[in-house]
C-alpha cells in the first residue's frame, strides 16, 4: 500500500510538473505531441520552396495520457503563403537562371531562321510574323498567247518547214514532203510530167506532202527510158533550188527507201545539173547532158592517167557521152578506186561538184546486186565566174 501511494503521489507530481527526474537525460521537461500540422507537415514537405526544415516538437518518452491531454496547447507555426505557379498541375520547383534563350523548334527553324526570345521584358509572349513570298517575275500581268493561225492552205502549222525530204520509191513512186508552198508543187508538175511520156497514174497532195505514181517503171528502166528518168531526177533539183532549196544529206531511218535531205537556201535560178551512172558490168559511164568543156576535155584526162584502160568513148547528139573501159572498171583491182576519184577531182576543176547520191533499183537477179546509184553533179554561174578571175 505505501508502494502504490508512492507511485499515485509520483503521478500527480507529474501532472503539477514539479517532480524532477534525476539525470542529464531527464532535463528537458516533456512537451506533447503535435497533431494539428501533421497532414500538412507530409502535404508540403516536398513542395517547400525553403531548403532548411521546420523544427517541431517530440513528444517525452516517459509522458502519459493525462500529462497529454492537460499540457498547453503551442501556439501554430507561422508559414508563408505559397506562390502561384505558371502550371498548377505540375509541382513547382526552383527556376533555374536562364542564361541564354532556348533554341526554337523544329517548325518554326523550317519557317525561319530565327526567331526571337519566347518571352518578352514585360511577359507578354512575341507576335508570329507572317511569311511572305517574293515575286520572280515582273509586276506586268503575263499575256495569253495569240492562237496559232493556218497560214498555208492545207496546212495545219503555223511555222513553215524549212526541210524538205525526197524519196524515190521504185518502181514508179515520188514522194515529197514538208512543201510549204504551193507554187513548188506547181512548178514540179508543170517541169516534170512531161518528161516522162507515159504519164502519171496517181498523184495526191496531203498538207506539207505530196505523191506521185509514174505509169511504167522509170525507176528501174533500161536504154533510153533509163535515160529520160536520169533527166528527171536533175529536173528535180533544178526546180528545188528555183525555189531556194538545196540538197543536204541522205538518211535513212528505217523507211523502204532512202530520203534526201534539201535544206532553204538563197534562189539560184541559172544552176546546172547533170548526171552520171555506171552500168552492172562496171565498164560503161554514162554523163547525161554534162557540159561541153568536160566532156569534150574528160576523155582526154583519163587516158593521160590511165593508159591503156580506155577503149573507147562516144558524144552523141543529144547530150550523152559515154566512156568504155576495156575490162571493166571493176577487174582494174586497185585503180578501180582511184579511177572514180580522178573522175571527181577533175570535174571538180571544171567549177563543178558532186551534189549528190540518188538510190535508184536493186540490180540483178531478185535485187541481190545491191541498188543501182545516180551520181547528180551541180554547177553554178557564181562558180563559173569565181574559177576564171
Amino acid at each position: 500500500m505505501q508502494y502504490a501511494s508512492s507511485q499515485f503521489n509520483g503521478a500527480s507530481y507529474a501532472n503539477q510538473h514539479s517532480y524532477q527526474y534525476p539525470g542529464q537525460y531527464y532535463q528537458q521537461q516533456p512537451q506533447p505531441i503535435q497533431h494539428q500540422y501533421s497532414g500538412q507537415q507530409q502535404q508540403y514537405a516536398a513542395s517547400t520552396p525553403y531548403t532548411g526544415t521546420v523544427p517541431f516538437p517530440q513528444p517525452s518518452p516517459y509522458a502519459t495520457p493525462s500529462a497529454l491531454q492537460s499540457a498547453p496547447s503551442q501556439p501554430p507555426v507561422h508559414r508563408p503563403p505559397r506562390t502561384q505557379t505558371p502550371h498548377p498541375q505540375r509541382r513547382h520547383t526552383t527556376a533555374a537562371t536562364v542564361s541564354t534563350p532556348r533554341p526554337p523548334l523544329r517548325p518554326a527553324i523550317k519557317k525561319k531562321g530565327h526567331r526571337t526570345s519566347s518571352a518578352s521584358a514585360n511577359g507578354t509572349l512575341p507576335v508570329a510574323t507572317s511569311l511572305s513570298r517574293t515575286r520572280t517575275h515582273s509586276g506586268v500581268e503575263p499575256q495569253r498567247l495569240h492562237p496559232i493561225a493556218r497560214t498555208r492552205t492545207n496546212s495545219s502549222s503555223r511555222v513553215d518547214p524549212d526541210h524538205v525530204f525526197m524519196s524515190i520509191n521504185p518502181p514508179n513512186g515520188l514522194e515529197l514532203s514538208n512543201l510549204a508552198f504551193q507554187s513548188t508543187v506547181d512548178e514540179l508538175r508543170e517541169h516534170i510530167f512531161p518528161m516522162w511520156p507515159p504519164g502519171v497514174a496517181h498523184q495526191v497532195r496531203h498538207g506539207h506532202d505530196w505523191r506521185v505514181r509514174f505509169t511504167g517503171s522509170p525507176w528501174d528502166s533500161r536504154g533510153h527510158e533509163s535515160i529520160m528518168a536520169q533527166r528527171m531526177i536533175c529536173r528535180i533539183f533544178w526546180v528545188l533550188a528555183v525555189q531556194g532549196y538545196v540538197y543536204l544529206t541522205s538518211i535513212n531511218t528505217g523507211c523502204a527507201s532512202p530520203r534526201l535531205v534539201f535544206i532553204r537556201a538563197p534562189v539560184d535560178a541559172r544552176a546546172h545539173f547533170f548526171a552520171m551512172s555506171l552500168n552492172n558490168a562496171g565498164d560503161r559511164v554514162t554523163f547525161v547532158d554534162p557540159p561541153a568543156a568536160v566532156a569534150n576535155s574528160l576523155g582526154l584526162s583519163l587516158r593521160t592517167a590511165f593508159p591503156h584502160r580506155i577503149e573507147n568513148e562516144q558524144t552523141s547528139e543529144d547530150g550523152i557521152f559515154t566512156i568504155i573501159l576495156k575490162s571493166g572498171i571493176h577487174g582494174m583491182g586497185p585503180d578501180k578506186n582511184l579511177f572514180l576519184a580522178h573522175i571527181l577531182k577533175y570535174i571538180n576543176d571544171m567549177a563543178f561538184k558532186l551534189d549528190a547520191s540518188v538510190p535508184l533499183a536493186r540490180r540483178g537477179l531478185f535485187g541481190l546486186n545491191g541498188r543501182k546509184e545516180l551520181w547528180v553533179f551541180k554547177g553554178s554561174e557564181s562558180w563559173w565566174s569565181a574559177n576564171r578571175k
